[in-house]
């Protein structure tokens, strides 16, 4: 009898010594999870219109290649003198929207914690001025200003990307490889579309095959 006694309770102390050791990896794994790979939605005013999300929509590139939002906060903070000038970020040219807390084409998601990554807008947007003490405005999904070479161009595009028709196909289009669930064909002619839209705003009607398509 004491000898089953002795034997139950060695088998009750291992019992609840396993049941302690699961709910502490569990507990663990849990903390892991929340602080290092948790998803969260970015705001509403992020996807309140095609425009925003395209300048700050993530494309998912912060779970593999984001930085951690506070590391970028104060990299311009610490190292001052390996900028081109004052300003932070905005002193390498970037576009940055007033009242915005990142630049154009920079993303903030939380994935465990707030992460900073690009997305598409960081090339495929460029900034113009309708007067000459106008600030300037964000023309999302248009050619980077610095791919124009004469002035023709650039009145061609600013004409054709600042018009609402031309600018909600090309938005629409760039927006194509920022929405899961797309087959691979439909992908595949949006994007073209946008580089239709782009030749035509950028060079005109120089090949009539390749805009009639």
């Amino acid at each position: 009898m004491l000898i089953d006694t002795v034997d139950r309770d060695h088998k009750r102390r291992w019992i609840v010594i396993g049941i302690v050791v699961a709910a502490l990896l569990a507990l663990g794994g849990y903390v892991a999870w929340y602080k290092f790979f948790r998803e969260e939605p970015q705001p509403a005013w992020v996807t309140q219109d095609a425009d925003t999300r395209f300048k700050y929509g993530s494309i998912g590139a912060e779970n593999d290649a984001g930085i951690p939002y506070w590391i970028f906060y104060v990299l311009p903070r610490m190292f001052p003198e390996k900028l081109p000038g004052p300003g932070g970020y905005a002193s390498l040219g970037v576009p940055w929207e007033q009242g915005q807390e990142l630049p154009v084409g920079f993303t903030k998601k939380v994935i465990g914690f707030p992460r900073v990554a690009n997305n598409c807008a960081v090339c495929h947007s460029t900034r113009l001025r309708t007067a000459t003490n106008a600030p300037p405005i964000v023309i999302a999904a248009a050619t980077p200003k610095g791919f124009f070479n004469a002035d023709e161009r650039h009145a061609r595009t600013k004409a054709a990307m600042t018009s609402s028709a031309s600018r909600s196909r090309t938005v629409a289009s760039g927006l194509i490889v920022m929405t899961p669930g797309i087959d691979f064909p439909a992908r595949t002619s949006l994007i073209r579309m946008a580089y239709l839209d782009f030749r035509w705003a950028s060079f005109g009607p120089r090949n009539p095959r390749l805009c009639q398509r």
